[in-house]
């Protein structure tokens, strides 16, 4: 059964203290240091808290026409980039370029990294949402899911991306109609 995300959340610029409080799912925080707005759509900067054992990015996926580069503040951040398996630590930094599978995580110890995400595009639609339904309950809908997906353009490899983008397609706009009122005043 698909979860009913809450009536009263207000993820809205006005609503949202810049933090996602758990926009990347268990184990995670996001803390948004410069908007979409704010650059004008050039790049998004976050900052990633994860804790012990977290899954930053769950699993490997790309983005199409979106670069990351990270840089590790403290801890140690685990990146795959491609075929090339990198352990992070403070000061080090990595660059994702866009079309290239990735996932990031921690092992043993938390771990906090800042990541620019050049263009922005609408990925911060995609956190302001998590962060409106709660990360854990966005991952039990399935039309949630897709509608952040959508958002934040992303694929996962081994799949068609032609078939990804049809089923996403779908899902979301069907999300956009079931919870259209809410969704506006998300800001989503």
């Amino acid at each position: 059964m698909a979860t009913i995300p809450a009536r009263d959340a207000d993820p809205t610029a006005e609503g949202l203290d810049r933090t996602f409080g758990a926009a990347d799912g268990p184990g995670g925080r996001i803390a948004l240091l410069t908007s979409t707005a704010e650059s004008g759509g050039a790049s998004l900067l976050l900052e990633i808290h994860l804790s012990a054992g977290a899954r930053g990015s769950r699993p490997d996926h790309y983005h199409l026409r979106q670069s990351e580069r990270f840089e590790v503040l403290d801890g140690q951040l685990h990146l795959h980039v491609g075929r090339d398996r990198r352990v992070l630590g403070p000061g080090d930094t990595a660059f994702v370029p866009a079309g290239v599978t990735h996932c990031y995580y921690t092992t043993d110890s938390p771990a906090t990294a800042r990541a620019e995400l050049r263009p922005a595009r609408a990925i911060e639609r995609s956190l302001r949402l998590s962060s409106a339904v709660g990360g854990a309950a966005l991952y039990r809908n399935p039309l949630l899911i897709a509608l952040a997906l959508q958002q934040a353009e992303i694929y996962y490899p081994g799949v068609p991306l032609a078939a990804q983008r049809a089923v996403v397609a779908a899902l979301a706009a069907l999300a956009r109609r079931i919870y259209r009122a809410r969704l506006v005043r998300w800001g989503v």
